[in-house]
């Protein structure tokens, strides 16, 4: 346990929530509108062909099908059908369907016309009729990318809290590094901690001393609620003792607005795990705690 952990429970979670970072993305970064604006781009020409073939007053799910079989390279716009129902993954699942949009696309540009028949079928079921009656294909579409952001935020939000850091930890090892220590940063780390590599602990930071593994840092942020104040109580009191053993310390450096809602969670965490960071703790303790380490080390 380092130094500044060395606290009482309540103590802790009131100096975690006074401290609260409560977001890590940038305005101008919430919603990425250039890659928003490029999507719409890229799809210009079959996006032309809904807004056509909405103001159709033949039958659209026949027309849709046969300008499919009819296409050079129909993927796009099966691609595009499926983003239009705001599903962007690779494959399609559900209890009935277990889908290779890639090789469905494949099959469709052969010519195979019940392969054809059956998407238009899978479209009606998920009720892509409802997407054929409204009055802008264009806006629809720009309002399902928009909603799409919120997936990826939460992607981003981790790289820019880790971003956030990193600056943090390398100014921590350069200002150790003039008192005589022999420190680097490694990112994307495997800790070995029992007899085998199986035995293991990945962590987002590694302080070396000597290429050796002395503190393990992993980052997270948390907008909204997260498991991982359950996974360190499930997990963590047995790796921190066979870190211990190894005279290694594990860091969990954690921030965000969902800890609002999860104070008995970071307390619970606390008790197994007591070296629990913010970013206002890392800046003011961590430098400390580890120079601590070090010495007794």
């Amino acid at each position: 346990m380092l130094n500044s952990r060395k606290i009482t429970r309540e103590n802790f979670v009131s100096d975690f929530e006074k401290t609260l970072m409560h977001g890590v993305i940038k305005r101008k970064e919430f919603i990425d509108w250039k890659s928003i604006n490029n999507k719409i781009t890229l799809n210009k020409i079959e996006l032309d062909f809904f807004e056509e073939l909405l103001t159709t007053k033949q039958n659209k799910f026949i027309q849709l099908r046969d300008s499919l079989l009819s296409a050079d390279d129909p993927s796009k716009m099966v691609k595009l059908c499926f983003e239009l129902l705001a599903h962007t993954q690779p494959n399609f699942i559900t209890k009935q369907d277990k889908i290779d949009i890639l090789k469905l696309s494949e099959e469709i540009k052969k010519g195979n016309q019940k392969e054809a028949q059956n998407f238009i079928n899978l479209l009606k079921d998920l009720g892509f009729e409802e997407i054929l009656t409204t009055e802008n294909i264009r806006n629809y579409f720009l309002g399902v990318l928009i909603g799409l952001e919120t997936h990826k935020r939460k992607n981003l939000g981790g790289s820019s809290y880790i971003n956030e850091i990193r600056p943090i930890l390398k100014e921590i090892i350069l200002n150790l590094n003039k008192k005589g220590n022999n420190l680097t940063l490694k990112e994307e780390e495997q800790i070995i901690y029992g007899n085998t590599s199986k035995q293991s602990k990945k962590v987002d930071f590694a302080i070396m001393q000597n290429n050796k593994p002395k503190i393990g840092i992993e980052v997270n942020f948390y907008t909204n609620t997260g498991s991982k104040p359950t996974e360190i109580k499930r997990s963590y009191g047995q790796v921190n003792q066979q870190l211990s053993s190894k005279k290694i310390e594990l860091v969990w450096i954690t921030d965000g607005f969902g800890y609002t809602l999860m104070r008995k969670s970071i307390g619970d965490a606390f008790e197994i795990h007591p070296n629990i960071y913010n970013t206002s703790m890392v800046k003011r303790f961590l430098e400390k705690d580890i120079e601590s380490f070090l010495k007794n080390n």
